[in-house]
């Protein structure tokens, strides 16, 4: 009786071995939203990013990100890579009640912080006569 050896394939070595092809992929931060008695906070991580490669607008209650890295990181010929950064451009569509001229946002290692306040209520207090 003959026996078939059967040889595992080492997917790991195939992996290895293949040729490295640039994917042109979307890259979309991860973005934390919350919300507070003051207003609105979004936290982006942007890890790889400067100030000057980032963009906020704020046009009829959308909020536009955009990042563009520069040619000297794109242009990088890595033969393999972990995390994923390139160009892209998040939006968010804001609730009404905003306090659109006093939004704040500040980037520091590598987060980037919004903060949107919320408009103040006036909260009128009158005296009402009992008839």
């Amino acid at each position: 009786m003959r026996l078939i050896t059967y040889k595992k394939p080492n997917y790991l070595d195939q992996w290895l071995n293949q040729e490295v092809a640039p994917r042109k992929q979307a890259y979309l931060p991860k973005a934390d939203v919350s919300e507070t008695e003051k207003g609105f906070e979004i936290n982006l991580i942007l890890p790889g990013f400067t100030r000057e490669e980032i963009e906020v607008n704020l046009q009829d209650s959308e909020l536009s990100i955009t990042g563009t890295l520069n040619e000297e990181l794109k242009d990088s010929n890595f033969l393999r890579r972990k995390g994923t950064i390139a160009d892209f451009q998040r939006r968010f569509h804001l609730p009404e009640g905003i306090n659109e001229e006093e939004v704040a946002a500040s980037y520091e290692a590598g987060i980037l912080r919004i903060f949107i306040p919320k408009q103040e209520k006036e909260v009128l207090k009158r005296q009402i006569n009992v008839q």
